[in-house]
């Protein structure tokens, strides 16, 4: 496998466990990754620094400091990566509940109670 294909692969699997990080991230202390700040700067960095920092953070997993990668993230980046969740992504996630619960709420409905939902 070239080099590159390796990076690109590196990068990949990063990408998946910081979709999972930042989920722990939001649902304890209600914050998450600027992903596309730590994208451009991991993606601007030289292939050997950016080797770096990948198995810098992929180290700092293996250790008890569940905010290890972060601190590790931060100082290599030298900028702030953290930022509370905007109001547009949870509205899109109220948005799609809602879309999902309110078809079957009606559907139990008219299971229940069809007289109410008969047309003639």
């Amino acid at each position: 496998m070239s080099e590159e294909n390796d990076s690109i692969l590196k990068i990949k699997y990063f990408g998946i466990g910081l979709n999972y990080y930042n989920a722990y991230l939001k649902r304890k202390l209600k914050l998450k990754i600027d992903e596309v700040q730590l994208y451009s700067q991991l993606l601007s960095k030289s292939t050997e620094n950016r080797n770096n920092l990948l198995d810098r953070i992929s180290r700092s997993f293996q250790e008890n400091d569940t905010l290890k990668p972060i601190a590790e993230s931060s100082v290599f980046i030298q900028a702030p990566i953290l930022s509370r969740e905007k109001l547009q992504s949870k509205i899109k996630e109220v948005g799609i509940f809602l879309a999902t619960i309110i078809p079957v709420m009606i559907a139990i409905a008219q299971l229940l109670i069809p007289s109410i939902f008969k047309f003639e």
